[in-house]
């Protein structure tokens, strides 16, 4: 299948917790997995997963190669993943960001957003002319930005700032001062109408105010049902790093070390395979029963390919039902050209 082409996006934003990362677009899965760890300081990704927000802003997680190249495919011009325990844990962490602002001195500015100005003087419209006047559309200002907005028109830069990103505090403090007044008018307009609803209420009679109180509603919660087992697996170590280099058709082996981090044994027929990334010849290992607690090693035979290139292929334990569990290992190798060896 060969490496998927990253020539569009170069660098992805990594979220972890409040901390912001930007790192040059990694090649496979692998590696990203190995980059995040490092420069979040967590020893692996196994008990975190790996999130990015498609296009109807819902959280899509990425478990393996086909996920990650699939995530770029769906992006336009930028990439933004997330990093955490659940969707529920990501999506606080989305909701609690601070808002977007440039950090200039001891002040922060907020970006360019185009808004209708109050303050400015409506005028009519005039023929477009590179003089100082039609250099700024009298209606529009803008709340700051990068040199890169523009007003209504689209070809000229906004009012207040004239596309240089930075805005006087005046203006700033006068917009505080309109949003202020207009929150307290809002305020005393609901608490005018809580109000009335309460004065009209105790002039109900009192039997009447009863029957529109509504009956409590019961909800029924079902318990958890414990005798679906949950099985869990995390990597230790393992053998040959990701690069690994090897000769066409050469046959190698990788071992990983896991443990059972579960409270249940794995079933007898636990199976160790391929289940996704380039297809490769690798052999099946049997696994079979594990105690929580207990540490095995699992070793599995690849055969590289004929052709040149780099490869990532990954695996997962799956028992009888076919459902896989635990973490994605991979192994990550070099095709090496034998003409270029020589």
């Amino acid at each position: 299948m060969g490496i998927f082409n990253r020539e569009m996006i170069k660098r992805v934003k990594i979220t972890f917790e409040n901390d912001n990362r930007i790192i040059s677009t990694p090649k496979t899965f692998a590696e990203f997995s190995s980059k995040a760890a490092d420069i979040f300081s967590l020893s692996s990704l196994g008990n975190f997963n790996i999130y990015y927000m498609d296009a109807d802003g819902d959280l899509i997680i990425v478990t393996n190669q086909d996920d990650y190249e699939l995530a770029f495919e769906q992006a336009d011009s930028k990439l933004h993943f997330y990093i955490g325990a659940s969707t529920e844990t990501v999506k606080e962490s989305i909701i609690a960001k601070p808002s977007t602002a440039e950090k200039v001195g001891d002040k922060s500015i907020p970006k360019c957003s185009i808004v209708q100005s109050e303050y400015a003087e409506e005028k009519a419209p005039q023929p477009e002319k590179d003089t100082p006047q039609s250099l700024n559309d009298p209606a529009y200002a803008c709340l700051g930005c990068d040199g890169t907005k523009t007003n209504k028109k689209g070809t000229k830069a906004c009012r207040i700032c004239n596309g240089t990103g930075r805005i006087p505090q005046n203006f700033i403090d006068r917009l505080k001062d309109i949003a202020k007044s207009e929150l307290m008018a809002e305020i005393n307009s609901r608490m005018e109408v809580a109000r009335t609803q309460i004065i009209e209420e105790q002039k109900k009679p009192q039997q009447e105010l009863a029957r529109s109180i509504p009956e409590p509603m019961v909800y029924k919660i079902d318990p958890p049902n414990k005798d679906v087992p949950v099985y869990r697996m995390a990597r230790i170590s393992e053998s040959l790093g990701d690069g690994y280099k090897t000769a066409p058709e050469a046959v190698f082996e990788k071992v990983w070390v896991v443990r059972n981090v579960g409270t249940t044994s794995w079933p007898e027929s636990t199976e160790f395979k391929r289940n996704s990334g380039d297809p490769i010849e690798a052999t099946v290992s049997h696994v079979g029963a594990v105690k929580p607690g207990e540490e095995i090693a699992i070793k599995v035979t690849v055969k590289a390919p004929k052709k040149p290139g780099r490869y990532a292929s990954f695996f997962r334990l799956t028992h009888s039902q076919n459902k896989a569990f635990g973490e994605n290992p991979w192994v990550d190798f070099i095709v090496i050209d034998p003409a270029e060896a020589k």
